[in-house]
């Protein structure tokens, strides 16, 4: 059912638009939000290329790890111990220690189940739907960081819980900049922008777009959209993504269709 492999091979990237060989597409996937904010990282970028220009690259404990936390903090307040892991066997440990009995909890995304957990996905422009969840998955606006897995706790932990895998101190320098350049992005951005992704065909919840469970076959309309120029989320289940920045005609499409 997953359509990733109609995808085509991405040659640039640029604000919220990859390019193949031949054409443009308007990218309403974003990695699963992970470039919310555009593909060019902004802010981030030039941050990762001042540490790359250090030699700061190997996953070695560095101060970034510390400020990274308090990015973190900052990005969701009342939240008191913060993780990041590759391994996802790690992860699910780590929220079962925090969760009593929870082996597996069910984990909501507010982007798609209007649901409450005490296991919830933390999300850009719906923060208060999982304010009450005991432990969250912020998703950083960050490209290419789909690997890493993030943790927010209500409760503050001993310091030797489960630590953080070691990652580059140049890669979380990056992520920390882009947390704070989220925050310049939402306290500007005119939300209105968003009405023009409207549609019978999905439920739109802020910018986040799930589409219907009547849609029909997946893979079809996935192409389609991706012969008019759109790139959904290749997921079905997974929301797209309305961007900040597009023309009139490239959703022409979707207006046509509803």
């Amino acid at each position: 059912m997953n359509a990733y492999d109609l995808l085509p091979p991405v040659c640039r990237a640029r604000d919220y638009h990859i390019y193949d060989r031949k054409r443009r597409y308007l990218d309403l996937w974003q990695e699963g939000g992970r470039a919310l904010l555009g593909h060019r990282g902004g802010r981030a970028k030039t941050e990762f290329k001042r540490r790359l220009d250090k030699g700061l690259l190997a996953a070695y404990p560095s101060p970034a790890t510390k400020r990274l936390e308090r990015a973190l903090s900052d990005m969701l307040p009342g939240r008191r111990t913060f993780r990041w892991y590759s391994d996802r066997s790690t992860l699910w440990a780590a929220v079962s220690e925090s969760v009593a009995g929870a082996a597996a909890p069910a984990v909501v995304d507010p982007a798609v189940d209007d649901g409450a957990s005490e296991v919830m996905y933390w999300r850009p422009f719906l923060e208060s739907r999982s304010a009450e969840a005991r432990v969250v998955f912020p998703v950083v606006p960050m490209p290419g960081t789909g690997w890493l897995s993030f943790v927010a706790f209500e409760r503050e932990f001993p310091a030797d819980f489960r630590p953080s895998d070691p990652v580059s101190p140049a890669l979380l320098e990056a992520i920390r900049r882009s947390i704070y350049d989220l925050a310049s992005f939402a306290s500007s951005l005119d939300r209105r922008v968003w009405e023009a992704f409207d549609a019978d065909m999905w439920t739109r919840r802020g910018p986040y777009l799930t589409l219907r469970p009547n849609i029909g076959d997946f893979r079809s309309l996935f192409r389609d959209f991706l012969d008019h120029g759109i790139i959904l989320s290749p997921e079905p289940t997974a929301p797209s993504i309305a961007p900040a920045v597009f023309d009139a005609g490239e959703i022409r499409y979707l207006r046509q269709i509803g």
